[in-house]
């Protein structure tokens, strides 16, 4: 669907890179975003939900648009046709900018305290009965699920609601055996999860967490239960020293790019207009007092 997006832009707009790239960053935005809306409803797991469409369609367009612009300067570059300084210094930035803030925006979650959830295990079909005790935050969750994972197989079961922040598996819930089991919910920017079954793990010194047929679970951000095995005794200096060296060389690598294309730019294009004139001039003044 993208590809097709940018092909369709091209046929009108092959000639006019900068044009062509915000075109069909925006078709693949839009029309883009949606195909893989639709592809997601049937090949997924966990599909894509109806309050994902705003925010996702406004990252979509922001990510398509900045990478369509610093294609088509690598295009320009190489064709030895870029445009003029203020120009690409303008869409180099922001375009980098733009991405940036994009991927800053994609990271920002939150895991809300005080949210508990008690679960009963039916003995007889294996399902789960779960409360939790903050209704408002499970209202209307983008995705509501018990997962399990690393036992083989990976099972998703997505909850249906019986009542105010009552709700009950499907499908018999995984509570033995090497996987890992939990209840993951997430709603806008909050992410939980509530672990329901953990194996031992000798090499870790991690004990079992054991499913009860009643027991209650409070929250946790979901990536420590996802990732286990991370030690939460970092200090944030650490955590933060080491972000900053990845975004240098992040940024590093990017500004290289553009230094390098540039520089093929330059040297597929021949020297700037005024110093070809001036060289022009030289080489005219040398022929005519014949010292060629």
């Amino acid at each position: 669907m993208k590809s097709v997006c940018v092909e369709v832009a091209a046929v009108a707009l092959l000639r006019r890179p900068l044009v062509l790239g915000t075109v069909s960053g925006l078709l693949i935005g839009t029309i883009g975003f949606a195909g893989e809306y639709v592809w997601t409803q049937f090949a997924f797991v966990m599909p894509w939900t109806p309050d994902m469409l705003l925010e996702g369609v406004l990252m979509a367009v922001v990510g398509g648009v900045s990478g369509g612009l610093l294609g088509a300067l690598l295009v320009c570059a190489l064709r030895g046709e870029l445009p003029s300084l203020p120009v690409r210094r303008a869409v180099f930035g922001g375009a980098l900018l733009a991405i940036a803030l994009g991927v800053t925006n994609g990271l920002i979650g939150t895991a809300p305290a005080g949210v508990r959830a008690t679960m009963a295990l039916d003995q007889r079909t294996g399902q789960a009965d779960v409360r939790l005790d903050l209704p408002a935050i499970a209202q209307d969750p983008t995705w509501l699920a018990v997962t399990s994972w690393q036992g083989g197989t990976l099972k998703v079961d997505h909850l249906r609601r019986i009542g105010d922040g009552h709700y009950r598996t499907n499908a018999s819930v995984p509570v033995g055996g090497a996987g890992k089991t939990l209840l993951r919910l997430h709603d806008g920017r909050a992410m939980l999860a509530f672990p329901i079954h953990m194996p031992a793990d000798a090499a870790l010194g991690l004990p079992e967490l054991a499913a009860e047929p009643l027991f209650a679970r409070d929250g946790q951000p979901e990536w420590q239960v996802l990732r286990r095995e991370t030690k939460l005794g970092i200090p944030p200096w650490l955590w933060v020293s080491a972000s900053l060296v990845v975004l240098a060389c992040s940024v590093a690598l990017v500004v290289s790019l553009g230094w390098g294309a540039q520089r093929v730019s330059r040297a597929i294009s021949g020297p700037p207009t005024a110093r070809r004139a001036k060289h022009r001039a030289v080489r005219v003044a040398r022929l005519a007092d014949g010292t060629t």
